[in-house]
C-alpha cells in the first residue's frame, strides 16, 4: 500500500509543479509518489471503471496501477506525460483483468455508453454534432484535424473518425437516484451510440412466443425469467433458454433495419461469439441466422437527408437458442440497429459546401446494445 500523506502547497504553475513532482518521484521520493497518487487516483478509477469486467473489484485494479507507479515511474522520460502514462497503464490493467476473467468463465460486460465530450454542449445526433475538443467545434476544415496523436507526433485518430455518440438508459422503477442506482446495481442498463432507441429484453425457459406482443410482457418477463444484467440457471433438463426482445425507434430519428442476439460462449479458454438476426424489417425472413437481404437506403449524401420509407418503427423477437450446451457458460447480448441515415459528416458537408475527402465516411447506422444476460450451468 502506499501511504499518502496531504500534498505540499503548490505555486500557481501547476504544469510545472507537477513535472517537479513527477521528477522527484522518478528519484525514489516516497512523498513525491504519495502526492501524484493523492493527485490522480480519482481520475483513474473512473478510467478503470469504463474499462473493467463487471466483477472485477475497482480497489484491487486501483492497487495494481498504484504498484505500477511504485515501480515503474522511472521509465516514464518526460514528466509531462504522466497522465497519458497513468491512464495506459490503467486501461492495460482493466484488458489484464478481463482476460483475467475470461480464464475463470466469467465472461461477458456490460452495456454503458457516454459522449466523452469535452464542450459545453454535449450532443448526440448526427445533424447538431459538435465535436469532441473546443477545437473540433463545427467550422469548414475540422475534417481535417487530428483528435488523438501518438507518443511520436503522428496522428492516432482523425477528427472525422470521431462518432456522434452516445447514451446510456436505464431501465429503472422511478426517476429517482435510489431507484436509478438500485437499476444500474442489477445491470438493467444499455447503451445506444446516439439515437433513443428502446430496448428490452428477458430470458427464462419458458417464454412463449405470444407473450413478447402483449401489453404487460414485462410483468412476464420479470415473473419468470431476468432483465438484461441477470444470470440464468438451473435450467429444466431439455429446454434452451427463450428470450423475449421488444425495440421501438427513437420518435425523433431512423427507423429500425433488424434486431441481433449476440451469443458468447468459452471453448476452453478460447472466447466465441455468434451473430443471430431474430427480427427482421420489412417483412424480410431469416436465413441462416441473418435477414436474407440489406434493408436498402434511402440516404441523399449531397443533400445530407433521408426518409423513414424503408425499416420498421417496432421490431419484436421470441428466440430460442438453437445452439444450446446446458454445460457451456455463455452471455447473450441484444443489438438493434437502424437503417441507414446521413452522418455528420454529411451535414457538415452540405453546410459548409466542402468536398470530403473520398476515405470519410457519409452514412451511418446508429445502434443499441444491451448488458448481457449470463448463462452458468
Amino acid at each position: 500500500m502506499i501511504t499518502v500523506p496531504q500534498p505540499p502547497a503548490r505555486d500557481s504553475d501547476r504544469g510545472s509543479a507537477e513535472a517537479e513532482m513527477v521528477a522527484r518521484a522518478i528519484d525514489g521520493d516516497p512523498e513525491a509518489l504519495g502526492c501524484l497518487w493523492h493527485e490522480h487516483r480519482r481520475w483513474i478509477a473512473a478510467v478503470l471503471l469504463a474499462h473493467k469486467p463487471r466483477r472485477v473489484e475497482l480497489e484491487d485494479l486501483l492497487q495494481e496501477v498504484a504498484m505500477t507507479l511504485v515501480s515503474k515511474v522511472q521509465t516514464l522520460r518526460d514528466g509531462s506525460k504522466i497522465r497519458a502514462w497513468l491512464r495506459t497503464v490503467a486501461v492495460n490493467a482493466a484488458r489484464a483483468s478481463a482476460r483475467s476473467v475470461v480464464d475463470t468463465g466469467a465472461a461477458g460486460g456490460d452495456g454503458i455508453g457516454g459522449t466523452d465530450n469535452h464542450v459545453s454542449l454535449s450532443t448526440t445526433r448526427e445533424d447538431n454534432f459538435f465535436g469532441k475538443l473546443p477545437s473540433l467545434e463545427p467550422n469548414d476544415d475540422r475534417i481535417d484535424d487530428t483528435f488523438v496523436r501518438n507518443a511520436d507526433g503522428t496522428p492516432a485518430a482523425l477528427s472525422w473518425e470521431t462518432p456522434a455518440s452516445g447514451l446510456a438508459a436505464i431501465w429503472a422503477r422511478d426517476n429517482t437516484r435510489e431507484s436509478l442506482f438500485d437499476a444500474m446495481a442489477r445491470k438493467e442498463v444499455y447503451a445506444t451510440t446516439g439515437s433513443r432507441i428502446t430496448v428490452r429484453v428477458f430470458g427464462g425457459w419458458d417464454f412463449t412466443a405470444d407473450e413478447v406482443l402483449r401489453q404487460d410482457f414485462a410483468r412476464a418477463g420479470y415473473a419468470r425469467g431476468v432483465a438484461m444484467g441477470g444470470d440464468l440457471t438451473n435450467g429444466p433438463t431439455g429446454k434452451a433458454p427463450s428470450f423475449m426482445i421488444r425495440a421501438v425507434r427513437d420518435p425523433d430519428n431512423a427507423n429500425l433495419d433488424r434486431v441481433q442476439v449476440i451469443k458468447g460462449w468459452l471453448d476452453g479458454k478460447e472466447t466465441h461469439e455468434r451473430i443471430y438476426d431474430v427480427a427482421c424489417s420489412d417483412g424480410r425472413a431469416i436465413v441462416d441466422r441473418r435477414c436474407e437481404r440489406e434493408v436498402g437506403s434511402t440516404v441523399d449524401v449531397a443533400d445530407a437527408s433521408y426518409t423513414n420509407t424503408i425499416g420498421d418503427p417496432l421490431l419484436t423477437a421470441h428466440w430460442v437458442d438453437p445452439d444450446f450446451d446446458p454445460d457451456q457458460r455463455a452471455f447473450y447480448y441484444v443489438r438493434v440497429i437502424e437503417i441507414p441515415k446521413p452522418r455528420w459528416t454529411a451535414y457538415d458537408a452540405k453546410f459548409f459546401g466542402v468536398d470530403m475527402p473520398g476515405e470519410v465516411r457519409m452514412i451511418v447506422q446508429d445502434r443499441a446494445y444491451t448488458s448481457p444476460i449470463w448463462y452458468t450451468p
